[in-house]
């Protein structure tokens, strides 16, 4: 094995982006959330959730969702950039985690009032994934 591949192996994981951090403080501060850097952390998460969930969800031609969407992000433009940051792809996470579930279903679409349970389930399972992300320091 040459040298090459060793130096590959060893490589670390790609470091997030610098301003996440000061992202997710600032939306914080944004939907006034007091306490430890857990719930703070927690409740940015799930808000990061639900708007992925909603763009991923706003697939027909009502534009009802996409102006919510916006008066979303000029209320907490911190929050929407957090869910729209690329580096964070919270979007490919809802995505991912619907996709999982809709395999283990067995491939079978949800009636409404199921597919509003799912859709709670996913954003609650994103949302645990984003807070372990969000409540660590940055390296």
């Amino acid at each position: 094995m040459g040298r090459g591949l060793l130096r590959v192996y060893a490589m670390a994981r790609p470091a997030r982006s610098a301003i996440e951090g000061e992202l997710v403080a600032a939306a914080a501060g944004e939907i006034g959330v007091k306490g430890s850097k857990l719930a703070k952390a927690r409740a940015v998460a799930r808000r990061v959730a639900v708007l992925a969930l909603a763009d991923l969800r706003d697939l027909g031609n009502d534009p009802v969702p996409a102006l919510r969407r916006v008066e979303v992000s000029i209320a907490t433009p911190c929050l929407a950039n957090l869910a729209a940051c690329p580096d964070l792809d919270a979007a490919g996470m809802v995505r991912a985690e619907a996709v999982r579930r809709f395999e283990a279903n067995g491939c079978q679409w949800l009636a409404p009032a199921d597919r509003e349970n799912a859709d709670r389930e996913v954003v609650e399972a994103v949302a645990a994934r984003l807070t372990e992300r969000f409540r660590r320091p940055q390296k």
